[in-house]
């Protein structure tokens, strides 16, 4: 249901605790479509963070087990995506307590954050960081990528 996915960009301050709140907009999601306030967050390769409902991260470790485990990416998937996984429960204001360690790695320091909804996923990323990574980009490279994918812009 596409009223039922996630997007949009948020900016949310967070605490030197490493709390944050979820945007409402995908608590009711969590909440509606997959009836819980959890997210499963991990890391991932851009230093930014990755958060599925329960629902989505279990059909990740479906498809991770069926993977070849001698294989050395698949190795580093394993070390680096999978085992980074964290259960996150929302406390009673809606907000996430984001590890220290996925902080860190992240490069999240305090200050704001930015959510992108990303329709079955949302990626976590200190603002500046997001900022400075879009620099980097050639958009009309990504669209041309985009489109020999079949994408659609």
């Amino acid at each position: 249901m596409l009223d039922q996915n996630f997007r949009g960009r948020h900016t949310l301050s967070i605490d030197s605790k490493g709390r944050v709140s979820v945007p409402a907009p995908f608590r009711e999601i969590l909440a509606e479509r997959y009836g819980e306030n959890r997210l499963m967050l991990a890391t991932v390769f851009d230093r930014c963070l990755r958060a599925y409902p329960t629902e989505e991260w279990a059909k990740i470790e479906e498809h991770a087990s069926g993977l070849s485990s001698t294989d050395k990416n698949v190795k580093f998937y394993y070390r680096h995506f999978i085992s980074s996984a964290v259960e996150l429960e929302f406390d009673k204001q809606g907000r996430i307590l984001i590890p220290a360690s996925h902080r860190e790695w992240a490069e999240i320091n305090g200050g704001q954050v930015l959510f992108l909804g990303i329709t079955d996923k949302i990626e976590i990323w200190d603002k500046a960081a997001y900022a400075s990574k879009m620099a980097t980009l050639d958009p009309s490279s990504v669209e041309d990528s985009i489109n020999e994918m079949g994408g659609k812009i």
